[in-house]
């Protein structure tokens, strides 16, 4: 019955013709709706901060996974006005490219050209991003790996490692700076590369079929997005 209930005030929210009336209706079943957050999509104010909008540097883009300029969401922590800017944690997914790219830029030559990338870099570090390369793993890990070339790939993650661990200011340096990597980084970008080798042999991988759907799902939305503008 309360899923019901909740569904149906839910409804209610969606269906209400302004943001403020949303925002009453989640006020005045706050009891039920105590657990529960909703995303708002398409909104004429977000509750995201002003910085969330997608980013280019460059070449180089940032995207997010839907317009955060026109999102709002309601829960517990937005009961009363004026709205403050909610606090979110954020997750940079580094592609092929930009793995590629990183690994470059710590084990190229020691003056790194490639314009946009070092902005980006920085960027990241000054809006306290989090980063991971598990969509290059998954992408490395599902295609043939016997062609792997094993020197690229261990720089590659230990690239990821070293940006980690890389502050601001060495990123604002003239010069590329590297950050010392101890005998526990190098056993974890070991681990990494052998988990990679053996990802299609692991059990929980030989048939992802929730993570192929939420994978496939999140392509559509981007491409739907992006509204046939690449190739």
């Amino acid at each position: 019955m309360e899923n019901l209930l909740i569904r149906g005030i839910a409804k209610s929210i969606c269906d209400a013709s302004s943001l403020t009336e949303k925002h009453e209706i989640f006020r005045s079943n706050r009891g039920v709706l105590a657990n529960c957050r909703i995303l708002l999509f398409g909104q004429e104010i977000a509750n995201f901060p002003e910085d969330w909008c997608n980013q280019k540097f460059g070449k180089y883009s940032l995207y997010g996974l839907a317009d955060y300029s026109k999102t709002f969401i309601l829960d517990k922590n937005v009961l009363d006005m004026p709205i403050n800017p909610v606090v979110v944690s954020r997750c940079a997914n580094f592609d092929l490219n930009i793995s590629s790219y990183l690994r470059k830029y710590y084990y190229g030559n020691n003056s790194f050209e490639e314009e946009g990338f070092k902005e980006l870099l920085i960027y990241l570090k000054e809006k306290g991003f989090q980063t991971t390369i598990q969509a290059y793993l998954f992408e490395r890990g599902y295609n043939n790996v016997d062609r792997l070339d094993e020197k690229v790939t261990m720089e590659i993650i230990l690239s990821d490692i070293m940006f980690e661990k890389s502050t601001i200011e060495d990123l604002k340096h003239e010069k590329v700076k590297k950050p010392f990597l101890n005998r526990k980084d190098e056993m974890f970008a070991k681990e990494r590369f052998f988990q990679l080798l053996n990802i299609n042999r692991i059990e929980s991988f030989n048939k992802p079929a929730k993570y192929l759907l939420i994978y496939c799902l999140l392509l559509k939305a981007f491409l739907l997005k992006c509204n046939g503008e690449i190739s």
